[in-house]
């Protein structure tokens, strides 16, 4: 269902080969929602492109997973996929407050992250799969919730398995139990399955290491080609165990 105050159509034959809906222009399907000042349908493709701000809001699109807002959003209405450009916030929602759920909708956090309460997310552009749960964050990429963070060039976040990969000038910071632990590494990585952290230095066209990863935190400060972390069973952001590889 679409509504606006103004609609244009186009015909391609006797069909409709592309809509537009100006002014507050609004789109529900299920429990995926979008609002922008004008939405353009194209009927054979299944897609809809968001543009243009409403009351200084800009173009938003909401299931009951996650909320991205941006300049520019594309949507494809069967597989649920979104790309958005330009200035691009996200909200990962957790299940208490991402509105009814069905028996499809397997969203996990990282477990660096409590799973009760938003996680945050900004980026130049966003390309997500809505039906495989896959989100790749792009361009000056930052995800936190409360003191933890991630940041980098690109962010890739698996929501069926609960892992995540951030890569280039990656960035972290920790919180863990007696202080918070930070890291700059070439790729972070997070896999849920394990609860294990993974910081890998940059290498060179060689395969050689070009620049250590780095690691400080209550337990001291670390340096080496790759360092391992494994998290605490049981609780979401503590160190248990820290191995390193050279």
């Amino acid at each position: 269902m679409a509504r606006s105050r103004a609609l244009t159509a186009a015909l391609d034959g006797d069909e409709i080969g592309e809509a537009v809906f100006s002014g507050a222009a609004r789109f529900e399907q299920d429990d995926l929602r979008g609002t922008a000042a004008e939405a353009r349908y194209l009927p054979s493709a299944g897609s809809l492109r968001l543009s243009g701000t409403e009351a200084g809001a800009l173009p938003r699109v909401q299931d009951a997973n996650v909320i991205i807002d941006g300049r520019e959003i594309d949507v494809s209405l069967a597989g649920r996929g979104m790309e958005a450009r330009g200035g691009v916030k996200t909200t990962l929602l957790p299940a208490a407050t991402g509105g009814p759920r069905t028996t499809t909708d397997t969203a996990k956090r990282p477990g660096l992250f409590a799973q009760g309460t938003v996680v945050n997310v900004s980026a130049d552009a966003i390309a997500y799969e809505g039906s495989a749960r896959r989100a790749s964050y792009r361009g000056d990429a930052t995800l936190w919730q409360g003191e933890t963070a991630i940041r980098a060039n690109v962010i890739d976040v698996d929501e069926v398995k609960g892992d995540l990969t951030a890569t280039g000038n990656a960035r972290s910071t920790i919180a863990m139990d007696g202080g918070s632990s930070i890291a700059q590494a070439n790729t972070i990585r997070y896999v849920d399955a394990t609860r294990a952290m993974h910081y890998s230095g940059l290498t060179d066209a060689k395969g050689a290491t070009a620049q250590q990863a780095r690691l400080s935190g209550p337990q001291g400060d670390l340096q080496a080609d790759r360092i391992d972390v494994v998290l605490r069973q049981g609780a979401t952001q503590d160190r248990k165990s820290t191995r390193l590889n050279s």
